[in-house]
């Protein structure tokens, strides 16, 4: 393979363009030539473009620039990019030598981005072409080794024809036996003699290059095509049958270390891989000659030259419409380095098959020079034929007889014409041309004779009868035989022994009939329709009966029938006794307030209902037996009996009530008085003020705070403010009083206290400044204290400032202390604040000769200085 002489092309701003020259030379064995080919590779844009090419000499000239002129020749246009497109291809003189011509390409694409290419062999070729002096033979290499004369090698035909002139890899040996063997150089076959090329000679190389007796070399078989760029395994064989040897083998990708094999084994390798052989005798065995290592064999890996043809795939001609039939094709699968051919000529793509079926079709696949085909060189595509493709139609007429459904009523005759495609119906009735549409047709009259021919269409095979006919029957007047199969029954007036006061009219029984009516008359002149069941009759009404068959059916047996009803001239009633009321009057209940309700219960009798009236009789309701009916303590109830249809009362008087009311039957209880306690305070805690209601049955509160209502207040303790006005009213329930007190309690309660605890402040102490004679006899002045008090329930203040109870020291002068009451608690007998005055201590210490030191109280102008600390002492300087 040949490099290329451009790797990529400029993107443009809008899209990107790149592409490479892809040029090559190949040997081909048959022409002895050079097989030129200049390809150009477009990637990475979306966008179609046109490329002109020139082949020049073998002198660069220049990059081609879009201000040059466009080559001349037709455009190769790129589509559906990236693409790989051939710019040209033809062939060289096998004897040339060198890079070859340079090829220059211009490619413009659609949005006028241009891109020039150009490119050159990067391997010179060697003028060898069709010169097969690379080939391997097989001889035996003298080695000058007493223990190891020869060893297999497989020089080329270049290292023997160069003479015998040493060992280097350029010649042969003098010694080295060498077959005889064809070869062809510069396009002439020419013979090689052979060296030492004796009996002898060929007795060593027949033996792996082993004298006889010794021990023989191994075999090697290299690795052959599988599939594309795959090979199988090549093998060493050991030989078998030597006795008192050990063989031992070793390879390039085991580390090449030595390792045992057993006579006889085939051990397979990777193309590529170097093997190595050596043979060493067994114990107690000695070799003819000293241990014997073979020479080291390299196989070679081929894969990369291995193609395999892929066989085109193939559809068949089939039925496309009835009678017709589309065309087969093939379609051949690209192959890198592998051209199909038919005949002649190239082919690729999908190709149509033309003419007579059934055919075959035989592809050729040629590998291109240098490649090893893997599998078959050919392809038979065989084409069937689909036949004559008429599709098969059945057709099945229908003939239907009309038949009777139902009296006096049938169905149609009729033929139907299936909906089948591919056929075609002619139709006659009676000789009369009829409906030939697809579907189904009414035959008029129902007796009638039809045919029906039907012709398959063009393109149709018809498989069932053509021609058929049919004669139809008519079912006629399709009548029906009917009867009555019960006669109508007839009962006479009576009294009804079940029901007082009842009379059973007259009447008579129509039953039904399949297919049978009935018509009454009570005069035997105008009849109306009647319908099947029992028809009472009034006393002494006389009655015709006719029976009718249905259209379509015919009577059968008997169909008429008269009846007269009997006139009674008697009473049915019953007897019937009222019942006496129940009344009950309300009476006080034993444990509770209140009475038991008044009632009245209506008994009930048979053949009696009831009105009743509690307004003395201006109104009248209907009363429900055996319903209690509550009314009021003191009520006035009128019940009055009625006879029901058939019955007739025993005693018809009016039954009156007057009920006694029992009054309001209230019960007596207690009442329990409200307590209430006003604020109080225990050592700081305050308790406020509240009042407390007890929980009484059948009572309840009402209660007003400061004027404001609040009804059914429940049992408890509730607290009260400072000041609160609070009226509590007890309230017995309803049923319920509190004897002569009534049902109702009142009670008042004022709440006046504050709740807080009273203290009384103490008043705090004071004490002067004074002034001692230190240990220089200066005097030293020391501050007055304040002392403030521990009482409970106070916060003591000194000069406005809250203070901790205990001394506080003071600068000369006044001071204030307040009490101030916290939280719960409120001041008592306070007499404060209180001013309290500490003085000045008197000069002390040696006046004389040392400077008074006196506390500092203000400046000459009276301005106030700041406290001292309680702890510290001040000493200010004046002149005596």
């Amino acid at each position: 393979m040949l490099a290329l002489g451009l790797v990529s092309l400029v993107a443009a701003p809008a899209s990107a363009h790149t592409g490479d020259l892809d040029v090559t030379a190949v040997c081909n064995t048959q022409t002895h030539q050079y097989d030129f080919t200049a390809k150009l590779k477009i990637a990475q844009t979306s966008l179609n473009g046109s490329t002109h090419y020139k082949v020049g000499t073998s002198t660069f000239d220049h990059t081609p620039k879009q201000s040059d002129p466009t080559f001349s020749g037709a455009a190769i246009v790129s589509t559906n990019n990236p693409s790989t497109i051939t710019l040209t291809t033809f062939s060289l003189p096998g004897s040339t030598t060198g890079y070859g011509p340079w090829v220059y390409a211009q490619t413009t694409f659609t949005d006028n981005y241009f891109v020039g290419s150009d490119g050159q062999l990067l391997q010179p070729l060697d003028g060898t072409c069709g010169d097969d002096t690379t080939k391997k033979i097989t001889i035996c290499h003298a080695t000058a080794s007493g223990s190891n004369p020869w060893v297999k090698q497989t020089p080329n035909v270049s290292s023997i024809i160069q003479g015998l002139g040493g060992h280097g890899s350029s010649g042969v040996n003098v010694d080295d036996i060498i077959p005889p063997f064809d070869y062809t150089q510069n396009g002439v076959v020419k013979h090689y003699d052979g060296n030492n090329w004796s009996a002898g000679g060929q007795q060593i190389w027949n033996n792996d290059c082993t004298q006889p007796g010794a021990p023989r070399g191994p075999t090697y078989t290299e690795a052959v095509c599988t599939a594309t760029g795959q090979t199988g395994d090549a093998t060493v064989t050991i030989p078998s049958g030597v006795t008192g040897a050990q063989y031992w083998i070793k390879s390039s990708n085991t580390g090449n270390t030595y390792a045992t094999i057993a006579q006889g084994t085939t051990a397979s390798f990777p193309a590529g891989t170097t093997v190595r052989v050596k043979v060493t005798p067994l114990s107690g065995y000695e070799l003819s000659i000293k241990p014997v290592e073979f020479a080291s064999h390299p196989f070679t890996n081929v894969a990369s030259k291995c193609v395999q043809p892929v066989q085109p795939t193939v559809v068949q001609s089939t039925c496309t419409a009835p009678g017709e039939h589309g065309v087969p094709s093939y379609t051949i699968i690209a192959t890198d380095h592998v051209t199909y051919k038919v005949g002649n000529s190239t082919v690729s793509g999908t190709k149509l098959v033309y003419g007579a079926l059934p055919k075959t079709v035989t592809v050729t696949a040629v590998v291109s020079y240098g490649y090893i085909l893997v599998g078959p060189s050919s392809f038979t595509l065989t084409f069937a034929d689909p036949g004559d493709c008429l599709q098969d139609v059945s057709v099945t007429v229908g003939f239907e007889n009309a038949i009777c459904t139902a009296p006096s009523t049938s169905t149609d005759a009729t033929y139907t014409l299936p909906d089948v495609k591919g056929v075609s119906y002619s139709v006659t009735i009676n000789g009369v041309a009829a409906d030939s549409s697809v579907g189904t047709h009414v035959v008029v009259p129902k007796n009638a004779s039809i045919v029906v021919d039907v012709t398959a269409d063009p393109g149709y095979r018809l498989t069932s009868p053509g021609h058929n006919t049919w004669s139809y029957t008519d079912p006629g007047a399709c009548l029906v035989d009917a009867g009555v199969s019960t006669v109508p029954t007839f009962s006479q007036t009576a009294c009804n022994v079940y029901v007082p006061g009842g009379i059973t009219p007259a009447a008579y029984t129509l039953y039904a009939a399949d297919h049978i009516s009935y018509e009454v008359s009570t005069d035997n002149v105008t009849f109306a329709p009647k319908a099947v069941g029992t028809w009472n009759l009034d006393p002494g009404q006389h009655v015709w009966i006719h029976a009718l068959a249905d259209p379509g059916y015919i009577l059968v047996g008997p169909g008429e029938w008269d009846f007269t009803s009997a006139d009674l001239g008697v009473t049915c009633d019953y007897d019937a006794t009222p019942a006496t009321p129940a009344w009950v009057d309300a009476v006080c209940h034993d444990a509770r307030p209140g009475h038991t309700h008044a009632t009245y219960t209506v008994i009930a009798a048979e053949g009696v209902h009831y009105k009743v009236s509690t307004d003395l009789g201006a109104t009248w309701t209907d009363a429900t037996p055996g319903v209690v009916v509550k009314v009021a303590p003191d009520a006035v109830v009128w019940v009055q009996p009625i006879a029901d249809p058939g019955y007739q009362l025993t005693d018809s008087s009016i039954l009156k009530h007057e009920f006694v009311d029992p009054g309001n039957c209230e019960l007596t209880i207690d009442y329990v008085q409200p307590t209430a306690t006003d604020a109080t305070c225990t050592e700081g805690d305050v308790t406020p003020g509240s009042y407390t209601l007890a929980d009484v049955e059948h009572v309840t509160y009402n209660v007003r705070v400061n004027g404001v209502l609040t009804k059914n207040v429940a049992p408890g303790t509730y607290t009260a403010d400072n000041g609160d006005h609070v009226v509590v009213t007890t309230v017995a329930d309803k049923g319920w009083n509190f004897g002569d007190a009534g049902r109702t309690v009142k009670w008042i309660f004022d709440f006046v206290s504050d709740g807080l605890c009273a203290v009384s402040p103490v008043e705090a102490t004071v004490t002067d400044q004074i002034c001692t004679v230190g240990e220089f006899k200066q005097g030293v002045y020391t501050d007055g204290v304040v002392t403030i008090p521990s009482t409970t329930g106070v916060q003591y203040t000194l000069d406005g400032e809250d203070v901790d109870a205990g001394p506080h020291s003071v600068t000369p002068g006044d001071h204030i202390v307040a009490a101030i009451a916290l939280e719960n608690y409120k001041l008592a007998d306070y007499t404060g604040p209180w001013t309290l005055t500490s003085k000045l201590a008197p000069v002390c210490g040696d006046l004389p000769s040392h400077p008074i030191v006196l506390p500092e109280i203000g400046d000459p102008q009276g301005a106030p200085r700041p406290p001292p600390s309680p702890s510290a002492t001040t000493w200010t300087s004046r002149t005596p």
